[in-house]
């Protein structure tokens, strides 16, 4: 046999140490602590929201604490660091400002739903896009006891700010005998509460009225009433179970 040249072996020698250099390096790499990340100041965070979660945020009852948590609560939700501060306030929701807890939220369809933590409110916030003019957010506050009872509530931007907007002049009145088969029935809406409950949608731009309680009674033209989104306004649509169809 041939014995083996001598360039081959010195390719062989240098090829066997990077091979433990390389190594080596890994060893080394695997081994050291990971990087944590850096945590994200509020107002930098702040900065970078739009949509659902900027008018979220921009609904702070005028309480710097409150548009402070909201922060604190969406960088939560997202998985970023917070500050241990931020991070302990969280935690006790007893001493918390808005003491919420985000259930849903649908950035790209435009939907949040949050519970309180320490009461029996539920709040749903959405918005639809309107021509030439700025965004109409609408803010539902559902407190139940023995009876869940509605709260809805428009705004727009002004100014930088969500200012309330008059909710007759972009969604027709709607009350409760309206539901109502036959007027002259109308004693039996003081036979149990009725309340109105607003159902704003996750999905498409129908507001859902619900006539609480008038389920297969045929006394009610139906349970719910739609609310339809057109050219920039809110117009009756039809009675019937809209929940049914899909909006929530």
């Amino acid at each position: 046999m041939q014995g083996i040249r001598r360039p081959v072996l010195l390719d062989m020698t240098r090829t066997l140490r990077r091979m433990a250099a390389v190594g080596v390096f890994l060893a080394l790499a695997l081994s050291a602590p990971a990087q944590q990340p850096q945590a994200t100041s509020l107002p930098e965070f702040a900065t970078t929201l739009k949509g659902i979660e900027r008018y979220f945020v921009l609904l702070d009852r005028g309480d710097a604490n409150v548009r402070h948590e909201k922060l604190a609560m969406l960088m939560a939700h997202h998985g970023l660091k917070l500050p241990d501060a931020d991070r302990a306030r969280l935690a006790d929701m007893a001493a918390r400002a808005y003491p919420y807890v985000i259930e849903t939220l649908d950035s790209r369809g435009g939907y949040l739903q949050l519970r309180c933590a320490v009461c029996e409110t539920t709040e749903f916030l959405t918005y639809w896009a309107r021509p030439k003019q700025s965004d109409l957010v609408a803010s539902v506050s559902r407190s139940c006891g023995p009876v869940c009872e509605d709260d809805l509530t428009f705004y727009a931007l002004a100014a930088g700010k969500l200012a309330p907007v008059e909710a007759a002049s972009v969604m027709p009145v709607v009350t409760r005998a309206e539901f109502l088969r036959d007027p002259r029935n109308a004693d039996i809406l003081d036979q149990d509460p009725f309340p109105l409950l607003y159902h704003l949608p996750r999905q498409g731009t129908t507001i859902c009225i619900e006539l609480d309680g008038a389920e297969n009674l045929d006394a009610f033209k139906g349970s719910s009433l739609s609310i339809e989104w057109r050219r920039g306004k809110f117009h009756k649509g039809s009675f019937g179970s809209c929940r049914a169809a899909g909006v929530k």
